[in-house]
């Protein structure tokens, strides 16, 4: 599994890690104007994000351990 199509493969995570980003970027200035947020939702967004980060990292895993 070497080659091209699993570069091709973690070059489209890292799309849609930057795409993720700038997505998360827009919604926290959009939130600024808006009204204050609970310490509790603030966790819950941090939470959430952690979540999304493992799975990530999991399928970045798979691929890598398809490749050795």
């Amino acid at each position: 599994y070497k080659g091209p199509r699993i570069e091709d493969a973690f070059a489209k995570f890292e799309v849609i890690e930057r795409r993720a980003d700038l997505a998360e970027g827009h919604a926290d200035a959009f939130s600024l104007g808006g009204p204050a947020r609970s310490l509790d939702d603030e966790f819950a967004d941090l939470r959430q994000d952690d979540g999304i980060q493992n799975e990530l990292a999991a399928m970045k895993a798979r691929l890598q351990a398809k490749e050795g």
